[in-house]
């Protein structure tokens, strides 16, 4: 069965369908919910609340506006956010902007995608989330401000710091 297949027959109750979809689905948003785990709330934490979303709210997933696994990582994205702000080990606090040249980040080529994943993985909240967000995600920071409910500033600030970072980190390699 073909996705499309999967999800129409999950809508209509098939619990081998609704099986097979989340063995789809599932490895491909477990990679999401590791980048965003932290503090007390673990990857499985939030790929079950994922899942659980996914499934009551298939019904309103539509093929034309895009693909099942974005829309799927969407979802993902967001139960992840609201899990790490209810844990509250971490405020995103306003910070005075940063003002500078931007900042990129050019990860060296002798460094693979593991490895790098790591050294994202020790960043602090929050700049790991709004690193994520933005350069692994692709969201815009007005985007990612109005997700954590912060300023666009504060948004800018918390990646040109993480980026600092990084390529800190990445140079002592």
């Amino acid at each position: 069965m073909d996705i499309e297949e999967l999800i129409r027959e999950s809508i209509k109750g098939s619990s081998k369908a609704q099986r097979m979809l989340m063995e789809t689905v599932g490895p491909r948003i477990n990679c999401v919910c590791f980048r965003y785990a932290t503090g007390g709330v673990t990857s499985d934490d939030i790929l079950q609340d994922a899942l659980i979303k996914i499934f009551e709210k298939l019904e309103l997933y539509d093929p034309a506006k895009g693909h099942f696994f974005a829309w799927s990582k969407t979802i993902t994205i967001r139960i992840a956010l609201r899990l790490v702000q209810q844990n509250k080990k971490f405020l995103y606090t306003d910070i005075e902007e940063v003002h500078g040249e931007e900042i990129s980040f050019t990860p060296r080529d002798d460094i693979s995608q593991e490895e790098l994943l790591k050294i994202i993985d020790e960043l602090e909240e929050p700049q790991r989330t709004i690193f994520n967000l933005n350069c692994i995600e692709g969201f815009q920071h007005n985007e990612i401000a109005e997700m954590l409910d912060i300023k666009e500033s504060t948004c800018r600030s918390h990646l040109r710091r993480a980026k600092i970072k990084l390529q800190k980190q990445i140079e002592n390699w």
